[in-house]
């Protein structure tokens, strides 16, 4: 039994395939040009076979130099003895054609064979011209660790001072995965960065052109010193880039630093979630940005920064830990946090959080915990809330800071049965102060009604590094504004333009350069 062959030329879409080999091919046929019989030669063949259930398979690969050769037939796959054999019936033309090459696949059922040593062989027009020898129950199909990969490719550079490296891994079929990919270590002056790959021997097509690629941060380098990054797979194997020097990889002067969206998603991350990023989240947005909309600048590009940029307020992360620290304080004192202790008390329900690793939430969990009881230990808190406060008084302080009237007839955020719920818990022992706080601040009704006031809050902590009311303003008229106008539109931060404006400030941009 043999599987339709697959063919395709060196490009990704259909289309444009079907558009090439039908340009490529002979033209209508001049006096005397015509198909003659051609054999193929040994280095146009590659062949690969595996064992699966209890059926031996076989994947052969032509690359033909261009549409003037062909493959006019394929024979059955034949047996004699413990020779297997299949035979193309191959042609060219006597014409002249496009030099545009042309890949073949196909697939054969080489049926079940007995333990032993057996030849597959490729013939063209009955001659012989590739072969490989296996026995059956050596070559069952299964992962294995490889480094055999079709190319390594590295592009750096360099913007507002911070280097970047992007590493693109080639596959030579789509029967490979991607295990583990560690963020580069610097060792000297190279930056290793440690890949496991592995290799599924069975049914892979070699037309399936995949691959993995990440970016990373290499952080700020001396200009003039020379540096090289490498991948190093599990098996050893080592792949190494050209020496460069940040100075020589330097985006043009003219270029605002903000406008490289490499650096754009990094600065996300150190002024939204407070840290480096990941090297899957740093690929992932700037791939977004980058493959979107390439062209600089574009109307496109401006909207897909604004909602990249959205994101880091919006994301799992930040809610779980800047919006967590935000809700603390707005249910403890009834006010906002001032930036400077937000960002202090964030990291610290943010340390070692990266959402999508394993353990996240276990991590996000402890954090918050130990936040909370750090929280009511404070010599202002006790201040506030000192000691001598019956639970029903506790409870009922902070409810009236969370208050809101979401209910006609009932006071505050929290419902009656909740209130005392957390009255008996705390009389109990089952409840701590920490814990009631912490309630409170995740409370449903509470976290929807300071969403916006957070958001606008954020835009002035993250994009301009300050207080609402310092700086430019003294008053808090342009909070008020942003917020009346993010609340006009629902929330809607793309028709309210808010992202916006912050992200094209004079004020934001000349963090970073001039404008």
């Amino acid at each position: 039994m043999k599987y339709n062959p697959r063919l395709t030329l060196i490009c990704k879409n259909a289309l444009l395939i079907a558009l090439l080999l039908a340009a490529a091919a002979p033209a209508v046929r001049a006096q005397g040009e015509t198909w003659v019989p051609w054999t193929l030669s040994p280095q146009m063949v590659a062949v690969r076979v595996w064992a699966s259930g209890d059926h031996t398979f076989a994947r052969v690969n032509l690359t033909l130099p261009s549409p003037c050769y062909r493959v006019a037939g394929v024979g059955p796959v034949t047996r004699q003895g413990n020779n297997v054999s299949v035979d193309y019936t191959t042609e060219q033309y006597t014409g002249g054609c496009v030099q545009v090459v042309v890949f073949r696949e196909d697939f054969f059922d080489l049926g079940a064979l007995e333990p032993g040593t057996y030849t597959f062989t490729v013939k063209s027009r009955g001659t012989a011209v590739a072969s490989v020898t296996f026995n059956p129950q050596q070559i069952a199909e299964h992962w294995e660790e490889t480094s055999d990969v079709a190319s390594v490719g590295f592009s750096v550079w360099t913007a507002g001072g911070v280097t970047f490296t992007s590493v693109s891994i080639a596959f030579p079929d789509d029967g490979y995965r991607l295990v583990e990919w560690q963020e580069p270590v610097r060792s000297g002056n190279d930056f290793v960065s440690r890949v496991r790959l592995e290799r599924w021997t069975g049914h892979a097509s070699a037309l399936a052109h995949q691959g993995e690629t990440r970016v990373f941060s290499l952080g700020t380098l001396p200009a003039d010193e020379t540096f090289t990054v490498t991948v190093e797979f599990s098996d050893g194997a080592r792949r190494t880039s050209h020496p460069f020097t940040p100075a020589g990889t330097a985006r043009p002067a003219s270029m605002h630093p903000l406008d490289d969206a490499a650096f754009f998603v990094r600065q996300h991350y150190l002024d939204f979630l407070g840290r480096e990023p990941d090297a899957e989240g740093l690929t992932y947005w700037y791939n977004d940005i980058v493959r979107n909309c390439p062209f600089i600048p574009s109307p496109c590009l401006d909207v897909k920064r604004v909602n990249v940029s959205a994101a880091f307020f919006l994301s799992i992360e930040f809610q779980r830990t800047g919006f967590y620290v935000y809700r603390m304080h707005k249910a403890a004192t009834g006010q906002m946090p001032r930036m400077d202790v937000f960002f202090a008390d964030t990291r610290k329900t943010a340390e070692n959080v990266v959402v999508g690793r394993e353990g996240w939430e276990a991590q996000v969990e402890e954090n918050q915990r130990r936040f909370s009881e750090e929280f009511v230990a404070r010599a202002e808190f006790k201040e506030r809330y000192p000691e001598t406060l019956t639970p029903a008084q506790y409870v009922d302080a902070l409810n009236n800071n969370i208050s809101h009237p979401f209910r006609e007839n009932e006071p505050g955020a929290l419902s009656n049965s909740e209130r005392e719920e957390l009255i008996q818990g705390l009389s109990a022992g089952t409840e701590t102060r920490a814990t009631v706080l912490r309630k409170m601040a995740l409370n449903p009704d509470f976290t929807r009604q300071e969403f916006n006031n957070a958001f606008v809050l954020l835009e002035y902590f993250g994009y301009l590094r300050r207080n609402p009311n310092e700086g430019p303003d003294t008053t808090w008229d342009g909070y008020n504004y942003w917020l009346a106008k993010l609340n006009t539109f629902g929330g809607d931060y793309v028709n309210a333009e808010m992202v916006k404006a912050f992200l094209d400030s004079d004020e934001y941009r000349k963090r970073f350069g001039q404008q």
